[in-house]
């Protein structure tokens, strides 16, 4: 479907889906936000956001490992 539109179809197309979604998208954000509402009323937790409940989003990686710089290295002296 892509190899045949231009890029200005494909732009018009994405403006289109953000205002109209379709039905699996539609009913996911209606979900996320129920989910969120509800559980807003229990726990007042700031970093809560209604993305965090969604099924189709995907996830963020919330530990990441940090690597060490190569001069903190065992063996190398810079």
């Amino acid at each position: 479907m892509l190899a045949g539109m231009t890029s200005t179809e494909y732009a018009d197309w994405r403006r289109f889906y953000c205002t109209h979604y379709f039905q699996d998208t539609q009913l996911d954000a209606h979900f996320s936000g129920l989910m969120y509402a509800v559980l807003s009323l229990f726990f007042g937790d700031p970093d809560m956001h209604p993305a965090d409940f969604s099924l189709l989003a995907p996830a963020c990686e919330e530990e990441q490992t940090e690597m060490p710089d190569e001069g903190k290295l065992p063996g190398n002296s810079y």
